[in-house]
């Protein structure tokens, strides 16, 4: 797997401070790498195991630099100088396999590593689910909340409108009962009014009656 410039760039100075603030005693795990440098753990893991690659080269290389005692070796000395290449190649094959052996170390140190953050992210990732479907199952809960609600308020919207016709139907009852009302007050004041304007007649008209018998009852007498 190929990393990018800049994916690796963030892999190994994340991995430089978590080496750094552990005193440089032990190489940082995966998944602390993956959470620093906020990579996916393909990438960490490409990354670490060239991270882990470079440094164990490099003490390998500060741990086969030529003694002084080769340097000091002239050319007169050339049998000493061999027994010396020998015997720095023998040291150097040492190395070699005791830098074999560390990265082999290093390698299943690297998988038990990746093994233990895939837990890790495989637990996130079940605690993630967990929660999305808690907060799905919130979710169905505030829309059929939702459709409750609007179906309430529908059915209140709908006797509201009710409520108000039937309200605009009793005020315009009201006005045509309180128009006949009216109508059969002046209708009883006009009765009133003839009654008492036939009480009137009648009245004179007795009278009259009266005064005519009175009269004709005056000149009966006088005959």
């Amino acid at each position: 797997m190929t990393l990018s410039p800049e994916v690796y760039e963030r892999i190994s100075t994340a991995a430089d401070a978590l080496h750094a603030q552990g005193g440089g005693q032990a190489f940082p795990t995966v998944d602390a790498v993956r959470k620093a440098a906020r990579v996916s753990m393909n990438d960490a893991s490409a990354g670490m195991r060239e991270w882990r690659r470079s440094h164990t080269v490099q003490a390998g290389m500060a741990a086969t630099s030529v003694p002084d005692k080769i340097r000091g070796a002239g050319l007169a000395a050339l049998a000493g100088v061999w027994n010396e290449a020998q015997a720095l190649a023998g040291e150097s094959l040492r190395l070699a396999h005791m830098a074999w052996e560390a990265e082999r170390g290093e390698a299943e140190t690297l998988a038990r590593q990746m093994a233990d953050a895939y837990e890790a992210v495989l637990a996130e990732l079940q605690a993630c689910q967990g929660q999305l479907a808690s907060t799905q199952g919130e979710v169905r809960d505030l829309v059929q909340q939702k459709e409750t609600m609007a179906t309430t308020l529908a059915e209140a919207q709908a006797a509201a409108a009710l409520a108000a016709a039937r309200a605009q139907e009793i005020e315009r009852r009201a006005l045509e009962l309180r128009a006949e009302l009216d109508h059969a007050h002046q209708a009883t004041a006009q009765a009133r009014a003839e009654l008492a304007q036939a009480h009137v007649t009648s009245r004179n008209e007795m009278n009259a009656a009266k005064a005519e018998a009175a009269a004709l009852a005056r000149q009966g007498a006088r005959k």
